[in-house]
């Protein structure tokens, strides 16, 4: 499990707290919890800033009516579109069809 070798070094410390701060990393979130064990409490940075965006949008209802209505989603990657999909598909658990490759300058 990659997972092992990057959190393996962590559990040799008297950790009482563990934050990810990274969003995506709540995708992982309940796989890390489970290996760091029931005494290391987990937090998602992504937690935070969703609750954050939720109260902002609540205060400005304004936006919605500049939203889009649907359900659609976009992709993009500064990386291989392929490597993309097969990892993206493998957090989210279902497929991802198409992906656009992007360029940061």
């Amino acid at each position: 499990m990659i997972l092992k070798k990057y959190l393996h070094q962590l559990k040799t410390y008297n950790l009482d707290t563990l934050i990810l701060g990274c969003t995506h990393y709540s995708l992982l979130k309940k796989i890390i919890e489970k290996y760091m064990g029931k005494r290391i409490r987990v937090f998602c940075s992504s937690d935070c800033a969703t609750r954050k965006l939720v109260d902002y949008l609540k205060r400005h209802p304004e936006i919605e009516q500049q939203l889009e209505k649907g359900d659609s989603i976009t992709f993009y990657s500064t990386d291989d579109p392929e490597k993309f999909k097969k990892l993206g598909s493998l957090f989210l658990g279902k497929q991802i069809k198409e992906v656009e490759k992007v360029k940061l300058d």
